[in-house]
């Protein structure tokens, strides 16, 4: 998680998260646990 915000330029995990849930409807965690290779 912490290298994914990095890589896509955020420096704070938690904003990241909070920003991704409300884009997304889940957070990065339930996302991911969804199926790896099953949304995109």
């Amino acid at each position: 998680m912490k290298e994914i915000c990095q890589q896509v330029g955020y420096a704070d995990p938690n904003y990241f998260s909070r920003i991704f849930k409300k884009n997304v409807g889940v957070s990065p965690t339930d996302y991911k646990e969804m199926g790896e290779g099953n949304h995109g």
